[in-house]
């Protein structure tokens, strides 16, 4: 079967409650209840369509097509995770936007944003340990490893700022992200701009019985925390990710397949979705985007990313680190080199040497899964979240091998991105931006 490059998008819509959880170790009654992930997994997700998809090959093209778990570079190619709302489509919020908390009475009487909304940008350089491992080789005079690193600042402002690590944002903020233009929200609407999973997700508590094969275990019942959408979302929200790499009569057997089955069982206890496979349209024209006379190149996730290298704790997702020089706290970077991948295309990808000045990046995450032939958890790996930002400089190398990707269906960076993991979108911020910073709303 030939690799194709369209994409379809397959969307999956909640019947009842969701429980996602990637291990199966529960604790007894009386514990607290196992707390159920926000959202699927892309594991779980390209899993389920693997699923589907081995019950339509014949045996011989199996490997080729859905590969195996050793298996790093498959046909089958999955983009990030989407929310999708009444066909509005939604991503992980870039953590350089900051909503700034002001007073109820400042709100617009229109319903739209009562927040200021401003971008983070690299501060003055400062000591710290950022990348303080044996790896580092750099030294100074006196053998103790030198390391400045400009920490984010909001410039003009020291309010506080909400939390967006669970939020989404509409495509529509995400193309003012890449222009680097002023933020506004329309949360007037039906379909907001921002969404916080907090809000639209409810919990409920559900007992539970451990089984092994088909017998019950004794004494071993468990709490689970199930999620649901709430009353206002139920039935309009779906999960999306767009399919590559298949074959157009593969495709078209894999629709009617949905059609005719549409349930799809997610997650550690096989909740049921209901799944629809459509051909799609990208979701913005271009995740790279670029601006003349620029100083910073901000790179942020669209889905979560198994860094190439275990350098600076997840703060650096570049591999084989070379060096930090310094040359003065001001010119001070860590450099080394980054790859990037066109996930909807096997054999697309590009290495430049990058210089990372800064990063926003929160607490780590991890992915496991569940090895269903083992009947055991995966080895966990350590995860970057998605929405972190990484503040390169905007060197003419850099810009150059940029601009080549603007094409790029899915630029990700990382490893495991056939199955969305390491999702990235780009853009350049011009050194006029500080000046307009104060001005965005």
């Amino acid at each position: 079967m030939s690799n194709n490059n369209k994409s379809h998008s397959l969307r999956f819509s909640v019947m009842d409650s969701l429980f996602l959880r990637e291990g199966r170790n529960y604790e007894d009654v009386g514990g607290l209840p196992v707390a159920s992930q926000k959202l699927p997994s892309l594991r779980t997700l390209y899993g389920a369509v693997r699923a589907r998809l081995w019950e339509l090959l014949p045996a011989h093209e199996r490997k080729n097509i859905i590969g195996d778990s050793s298996d790093d570079a498959p046909q089958l190619r999955m983009s990030a995770l989407r929310l999708s709302l009444n066909d509005k489509v939604y991503v992980p919020c870039p953590r350089d936007i900051a909503l700034l908390e002001i007073a109820k009475e400042s709100a617009s009487p229109d319903g739209t944003s009562h927040e200021e909304i401003r971008y983070f940008e690299p501060g003055e350089p400062v000591l710290c340990d950022v990348g303080n491992t044996e790896t580092a080789q750099t030294k100074d005079v006196s053998g103790n490893r030198p390391h400045y690193f400009r920490m984010p600042e909001l410039a003009g402002s020291d309010e506080k700022t909400r939390d967006t690590s669970l939020s989404f944002v509409s495509t529509t903020v995400l193309q003012q992200w890449l222009n680097h233009e002023p933020v506004h929200l329309d949360q007037a609407s039906p379909t907001p701009d921002f969404i916080e999973l907090e809000e639209i997700l409810l919990s409920e508590v559900r007992l539970g019985v451990a089984l092994e094969g088909r017998q019950v275990k004794e004494g071993q019942l468990y709490q689970t925390e199930h999620l649901r959408f709430s009353h206002q979302y139920f039935g309009d929200l779906q999960f999306e990710v767009d399919i590559y790499g298949l074959s157009e009569p593969l495709l078209k057997q894999l629709s009617s397949d949905y059609v005719a089955y549409p349930l799809q069982r997610l997650g550690a206890d096989g909740r049921s979705v209901a799944a629809q496979l459509r051909s799609s349209n990208p979701c913005i024209s271009s995740f790279v985007h670029m601006q003349p006379d620029a100083e910073w190149v901000v790179v942020t996730l669209l889905s979560p990313a198994i860094a190439s290298s275990t350098y600076g704790c997840g703060y650096l997702p570049v591999s084989d680190i070379e060096s930090r020089f310094e040359h003065g706290a001001n010119e001070s970077a860590f450099v080394g080199d980054l790859d990037i991948f066109d996930a909807a295309n096997i054999g697309s990808a590009m290495n430049v040497k990058v210089e990372q000045v800064s990063a926003i990046v929160d607490r780590p995450q991890f992915d496991s899964g569940w090895d269903m032939a083992g009947r055991k958890p995966r080895e966990s790996r350590q995860v970057i979240p998605a929405g972190s930002c990484f503040y390169l400089r905007a060197t003419d190398d850099l810009l150059n091998s940029l601009t080549s990707i603007q094409s790029w269906q899915a630029p990700a960076i990382g490893k495991l991105t056939h199955m969305g993991f390491g999702a990235i979108a780009i853009k350049t911020v011009t050194r006029k931006s500080k000046e307009t910073n104060n001005d965005v709303r």
